[in-house]
């Protein structure tokens, strides 16, 4: 005689599943509506003190440099690019500590635009 075959539980959503699952979802989309490229918000630039800023910022100039990204400001001489944002890290971190200070600027898209107009300072053209 055969063992009776065991039937597979049903499977049922539980509030703590479903609420994982929303989760995973707006984590999802939010990471895919963030624009190429973008930089960080206020709040992560906030909480790093002035070493982490600067390691921030240059690690970010390497990506705009190295990247597709670059790209889009045409022919560049990258390294000239390169050292000229490098040199104005420092200027570029007290800009970004001052949008961010000012909550009615506070944002990524501010962020994201003022770090666009000083690569476009040190491509030799005007920010568009």
């Amino acid at each position: 005689m055969q063992a009776p075959m065991k039937m597979p539980r049903r499977v049922q959503a539980t509030p703590v599943g479903v609420m994982v699952g929303v989760m995973l979802g707006l984590v999802l989309t939010l990471a895919l509506a963030a624009p190429a490229g973008a930089f960080m918000h206020c709040r992560a630039w906030t909480h790093l003190d002035q070493g982490q800023k600067h390691d921030a910022l240059l690690d970010e100039v390497e990506r705009i440099v190295t990247s597709n990204d670059a790209r889009k400001y045409g022919s560049i001489n990258k390294v000239n690019v390169r050292q000229c944002l490098t040199r104005r890290v420092p200027e570029i971190s007290d800009q970004m500590d001052g949008i961010c200070a000012d909550k009615k600027k506070a944002s990524m898209q501010a962020l994201n635009r003022e770090l666009e107009r000083y690569i476009w300072t040190c491509v030799g053209r005007r920010s568009r």
